[in-house]
């Protein structure tokens, strides 16, 4: 019998994030020593604007590790969470490329499952943004469950 006690669940706050956050948690509750990581990545290639002129670190990449900040997500990852569960949910707040951060989350923590929502985007957004969970999907060390949002089209 597969046991899952380990959840990793990435989480962006959209409606697709929501949705794979229901999935992850009632997979997590059917077992009582199973724990959720719920895991916020904040995209270092949003901020990036490093290159040889700068001397140092951008300012909002300090920000965004700041500490005051890495608690403001935490509490506001939990509240997403009801709470009598929220003793069996650690919060991860990481700061790098979405889908690289939550791998190395996953080989880190030794993750049984990844429960992840997919923004369904197709043509030139795919293109141009990507999709995360497909990349997580095709580089993970362990089983994904890719939730699309109910609103998603086919």
């Amino acid at each position: 019998m597969i046991k899952l006690k380990k959840i990793l669940c990435p989480f962006d706050f959209s409606e697709s994030a929501q949705e794979a956050l229901k999935y992850a948690i009632h997979l997590m509750i059917k077992d009582d020593d199973a724990t959720l990581y719920l895991t916020h990545v904040v995209d270092s290639r949003v901020f990036d604007y490093g290159g040889p002129v700068y001397e140092q670190e951008p300012l909002v990449t300090k920000i965004a590790l700041d500490q005051s900040t890495r608690e403001q997500l935490e509490k506001k990852l939990l509240a997403e969470v009801p709470e009598e569960i929220q003793n069996r949910v650690e919060t991860i707040i990481l700061f790098g490329v979405p889908f690289l951060e939550i791998i190395m989350t996953a080989k880190d923590k030794n993750i049984d499952l990844i429960v992840i929502g997919t923004h369904g985007r197709t043509g030139i957004a795919h293109m141009l943004i990507g999709s995360v969970a497909e990349k997580v999907i095709r580089k993970a060390p362990c089983p994904v469950l890719c939730v699309k949002s109910k609103k998603e089209k086919i």
